[in-house]
């Protein structure tokens, strides 16, 4: 297990730490990072991977995830090292979490989206979180065609977004 600070992220919000954490989670493929409390400023994406044997495993431990930025999402999950194959090598009966992102919050004020999967990315499991203030709290796929859809496992969350019609 690792830490973002360790990549330096900043756990007390005063510089940007999207660097860093992306940095820790290239840097931990396949493995699990455990942030230290704090308030994390985050003025560009959160990307996690995208191929199955990659996948990283994600707490928060209670941390915020906050940017004034005007981002398109905040995390990305299956957007790094992403391919044109289906991440599990078109296997769709494997009902695998792929992803498990826990005890978080995101306070994104001016972002479109809290949290945006991949069209082609099953079963993340989101545990334990909040997100405020952005337009879409969950978009679970990129493309509003008829493609895989993007299922989700999701417990214990609240998302208060800008209007109660795009919650």
């Amino acid at each position: 297990i690792t830490n973002p600070i360790y990549y330096g992220a900043d756990p007390t919000g005063t510089i940007d730490s999207s660097t860093a954490i992306n940095k820790c989670i290239q840097a931990n493929l396949g493995g699990a990072i455990t942030f230290t409390p704090g308030k994390y400023k985050v003025d560009n994406p959160i990307e996690t991977p995208y191929l199955v044997s990659e996948q990283v495993n994600i707490n928060f431990n209670g941390s915020t995830l906050f940017t004034n930025e005007d981002l398109d999402y905040v995390i990305g999950i299956g957007y790094y090292n992403v391919t044109n194959t289906m991440p599990n090598d078109d296997d769709y009966t494997t009902e695998t979490c792929y992803a498990i992102l826990e005890n978080f919050v995101i306070n994104a004020p001016n972002s479109e989206v809290g949290i945006l999967t991949h069209q082609n990315y099953w079963y993340p499991r989101l545990d334990n979180f909040s997100i405020f203030n952005t337009i879409i709290g969950i978009k679970l796929g990129t493309s509003n065609s008829e493609t895989w859809s993007s299922d989700a496992s999701i417990t214990n969350g609240l998302i208060q977004c800008k209007s109660y019609l795009n919650t």
